[in-house]
């Protein structure tokens, strides 16, 4: 009896160090990371507000009034151009703060976050190899590419579940939102659900008779594989601001610097980030804040007409546009999935609908060239203004359901929302010129 007691206690003693070891190097790893932000604009250099010596408020640059903006954003006016010129670039996020160092659950979430996306990258490959296959199918080639995703999807789980092993312990050790970590564990279950599904349509999968359809159906595997890793994506961010939120980190400047590696803009947890300091900083509301959320039209039938790998350079290439049309304006994020952010500090919400609805129209003069297609894209819009009582939670989802109005009622359309119910935008008159952009 007294040896079984022993073994037990040598057991628990080297997993504890094990795991200790394992948290440690995660949060080596997620220092390393997180030192170097990559920047969040294309076509500048970034830029970063820091306050300046001895005064320790992060402020906006204020935009310069537009005197012919529409003074209605249901009248349509031309502004004439009015808008602003500087080539400063708003950017939600501060320097200013020292670094702080992550936690082991923000550690555990990084390590996550990044079998995701190397899972991303890799089921991207394959979609686009088989998309190639169906040209000219090959047998040889498409059982190969059945392995490849066999030992992909082994591989990943492999990784994520250890990672998630380390989270979910953590998550029971400490005192944490339920709702997210329900959240976090849905996810999961229905992508290891998906990988199974798939899997087992592997073994059972008789492509000999047509070899076209055998690589269509197996892209309407890989598509779903990559649905299901982009909610988990998606859940990671929101899991991540959840817990910086409870240890108090969320102005932390490691997290304002967080860059999503598609796009290059600020992600989501940055942009929480950004919102948390500006209203730290202003605590009686007595700036106005603006905020407009974007979403690409009808991304999954894009997504399945033309391949994954198109998709994400349609994003890279729409995330480089906002970035400029935006002029300045306001600070660019992308929120989730095909949705981006533009958040306007210092401007009222007439002049922010007027530089929205511009972008929506910039957009839908846009040519994105992929070989021989001319790809066109459209994105719905809504302009929400931050109230003294709104939290990022509550801003959010007023642009959430404004956006869905947009969407209600045709796409390619500006909402806005006054605090009431949303109301569509008669769309102002610009002298837009249609432009080609290379993918």
């Amino acid at each position: 009896m007294i040896f079984y007691v022993l073994a037990v206690a040598i057991v628990n003693l080297g997993f504890g160090f094990a795991v200790a070891a394992y948290l440690a190097r995660q949060h080596r790893r997620l220092v390393e990371v997180r030192g170097e932000p990559s920047p969040a604009n294309f076509d500048s250099e970034p830029s970063v507000l820091s306050p300046s010596a001895g005064d320790s408020d992060v402020e906006f640059p204020a935009a310069e009034d537009v005197s012919e903006a529409p003074a209605s954003p249901d009248v349509a006016q031309n502004p004439a151009d009015a808008s602003v010129e500087s080539a400063r670039s708003v950017d939600i996020r501060a320097e200013s703060q020292p670094e702080s160092a992550a936690s082991p659950s923000e550690a555990a979430i990084a390590d996550l976050q990044a079998a995701v996306q190397q899972y991303c990258k890799r089921l991207n490959l394959l979609d686009d190899k088989l998309r190639s296959c169906a040209q000219a199918p090959d047998a040889n080639k498409i059982q190969s590419c059945l392995n490849s995703l066999q030992e992909t999807n082994r591989e990943y789980l492999q990784d994520r579940d250890q990672a998630h092993a380390v989270l979910e312990q953590l998550g029971k050790e400490q005192e944490g939102d339920q709702a997210i970590h329900d959240d976090l564990q849905t996810a999961v279950k229905q992508q290891t659900a998906q990988v199974e599904n798939t899997s087992r349509a592997i073994e059972d999968f008789d492509y000999q008779a047509d070899l076209k359809k055998g690589c269509r159906d197996m892209m309407g595997e890989t598509s779903k594989l990559l649905d299901v890793n982009h909610d988990l994506r998606d859940t990671l961010d929101k899991t991540s601001i959840a817990v910086a939120r409870s240890q108090q980190r969320l102005g932390s400047s490691d997290l304002m610097m967080q860059n999503d590696p598609l796009t290059e803009l600020p992600d989501r947890v940055g942009l929480e980030a950004g919102l948390h300091e500006w209203w730290q900083n202003d605590p009686d509301r007595t700036r106005q804040l603006c905020l407009a959320m974007l979403d690409i039209d009808q991304f999954t039938l894009l997504n399945e007409r033309y391949g994954h790998k198109v998709g994400d350079l349609i994003l890279h290439a729409i995330a480089q546009l906002l970035s400029a049309e935006s002029r300045g304006e306001s600070s660019v994020a992308r929120f989730a999935g095909q949705q981006f952010m533009l958040v306007f500090p210092n401007v009222d919400i007439r002049h922010t609908t007027n530089v929205v609805d511009r972008i929506r129209q910039a957009v839908e003069k846009a040519h994105f060239q992929w070989h021989d297609c001319d790809i066109r894209v459209t994105i719905s819009c809504a302009v929400v203004e931050a109230g003294p009582e709104d939290t990022s939670e509550t801003l959010f989802d007023r642009a959430d359901a404004t956006l869905r109005e947009a969407k209600r009622y045709g796409r390619n359309r500006s909402f806005i929302h006054e605090g009431k119910y949303p109301a569509p935008v008669v769309p102002p008159s610009f002298a837009l010129e249609d432009k080609f952009i290379e993918l």
